[in-house]
């Protein structure tokens, strides 16, 4: 009884100081349990989920959850919108498992681990990333991006035509070989 209560114990600390959202569905989705980290992450208090729809919290665009067959889980994380009280919206990483005993499957456990910032980060580089290329690309002046050894790393074709050479040959070579032959004129 005392190994019990001392294993009880560890768990309740642990469930409740953890920075990441913990919870229990039954097989019908409906939320048995909850750590009370969802309060600072979601906005929600525990107790206002317990026997709701976990899909409920789920973005309506993202609502297709992916459960790792094996119980004990190993499957990646899965990224998903997740609601919160006041109605924004934060990205999760969630992991989800079979919860098995001896009777076989009786729910599931979750856990959402906030990737709000990194996700919106990914997002803006990646936008960042594609306006520059369109810039880059339709441009009609020469353009170029070259590292601090005079090497380019990328060239746009209206640059290309202007110094009469090809992409290929643009990024073989380095500003100084450039300025070189053209000054002489070597083909």
């Amino acid at each position: 009884e005392e190994a019990q209560r001392v294993s009880e114990t560890r768990f309740r600390l642990l469930a409740e100081n953890a920075s990441d959202v913990v919870y229990q569905t039954d097989l019908e989705g409906r939320i048995i349990w909850i750590s009370p980290s969802v309060t600072a992450i979601l906005g929600w208090e525990a107790d206002e989920l317990l026997g709701t729809e976990a899909i409920g919290l789920v973005d309506v665009q993202d609502t297709v959850l992916h459960i790792d067959p094996q119980p004990g889980g190993g499957g990646g994380d899965v990224l998903k919108r997740f609601r919160c009280r006041d109605g924004d919206h934060r990205w999760m990483a969630v992991r989800a498992a079979p919860m098995a005993t001896a009777d076989g499957v009786v729910g599931f456990v979750v856990s959402l681990r906030d990737v709000h910032a990194q996700t919106l980060g990914q997002q803006a580089l990646r936008a960042s990333e594609t306006l520059f290329r369109t810039a880059m690309q339709s441009a009609s002046i020469g353009m170029a991006l070259a590292g601090l050894d005079g090497r380019f790393r990328v060239v746009n074709e209206a640059m290309c035509r202007l110094v009469d050479r090809d992409e290929e040959w643009m990024l073989a070579h380095g500003f100084p070989e450039l300025a070189y032959s053209w000054r002489h004129q070597i083909p």
